[in-house]
């Protein structure tokens, strides 16, 4: 057969396509013909893999900013399996305890907002990485609360927890500014990854944290992963280093409370909020009522998980 070659579409006697005798106007623009047809020049086809391929650069991004997400989700779960009983013994309330849970997730509530609104003038990649080494640094000072007694233990507990969620609302708030401003055309996928990795985190933190614990006490799951933070916040700050901090970002007219007034948006934030309350007030009441049954935390995050 013969190769296929684009129809000419000079305006002949009658105004009609040489090639489906269809009447030739703007409207027609050669339905008939697929596109794929038409390129049958083997270093055309390969010129357009080539451009929707990403670059190492890209991939190097998207591989950091993944384990970054997945670090992120373990030091927030990790410490289900074993934290309220590590607080029981300070004599700490599970009301108390459940507080120091919720306190993360109201202040990355209050504090995300804010810094999407105010990416662009204090720079993504200062606040990415800034909020990824105060989470870590946070992640292990973490650990050294059961030195401290009762008062100073619930008070530093809030305070450390705190300024972790502070971190990770920066760091999560940057991050998905950049990866937006790195990947254009491909925001859908990497959202998708980034939010698997996330995932995948929440999943794996308490049994980590439980084998952590069961292996070298309260301290070792908070300094293992506060010290695996801190290194990939290096990598981070290398691997961002001539970034341009002043990438441009576009920002909407439109304001929170004007985007809460669509009925599709209120929508989902209520869902996403009720089915969020109905897995999270698990945390600081399941263990409580595990510990009689299984005495070991990683049986304990064994039962975490499979939830």
């Amino acid at each position: 057969m013969g190769i296929l070659t684009q129809p000419s579409t000079t305006a002949t006697s009658n105004n009609h396509c040489s090639f489906c005798h269809k009447k030739d106007d703007y409207r027609h623009q050669h339905q008939c013909i697929d596109i794929g047809d038409l390129v049958n020049d083997e270093e055309t086809r390969s010129i357009q893999v080539t451009n929707t391929s990403w670059t190492s650069k890209q991939w190097l991004i998207l591989i950091t900013s993944m384990l970054s997400k997945f670090g992120c989700a373990l030091c927030v779960s990790l410490q289900g399996p074993f934290f309220p009983a590590e607080a029981a013994r300070k004599g700490v309330t599970a009301t108390t305890y459940g507080f120091v849970f919720s306190s993360f997730s109201l202040t990355v509530f209050l504090l995300a907002p804010f810094f999407g609104k105010y990416v662009a003038k204090i720079g993504p990649r200062f606040l990415m990485n800034s909020g990824i080494f105060v989470t870590g640094f946070c992640c292990i000072l973490f650990g050294l609360l059961d030195k401290m007694t009762h008062s100073y233990f619930v008070t530093f507990a809030f305070l450390v927890r705190i300024v972790e969620a502070t971190g990770d609302a920066a760091y999560n708030t940057a991050n998905f500014a950049i990866m937006a401003a790195t990947f254009p055309e491909d925001i859908g996928k990497i959202f998708a990854l980034l939010r698997g990795s996330n995932g995948v985190g929440l999943i794996a933190g308490p049994t980590i944290g439980g084998l952590l614990y069961q292996i070298g006490g309260y301290s070792l799951p908070f300094a293992f992963m506060g010290s695996f933070l801190l290194a990939l916040a290096i990598c981070s700050t290398a691997l961002f280093w001539n970034q341009n901090n002043n990438m441009s970002l576009t920002q909407s007219e439109l304001g929170i409370f004007q985007a809460l007034r669509i009925p599709s948006v209120s929508l989902s934030m209520t869902a996403v909020c009720f089915s969020t309350v109905s897995i999270s007030f698990l945390i600081a009441t399941l263990e409580a009522h595990l510990r009689q049954l299984a005495r070991r935390a990683l049986l304990r995050s064994y039962f975490k998980v499979s939830f």
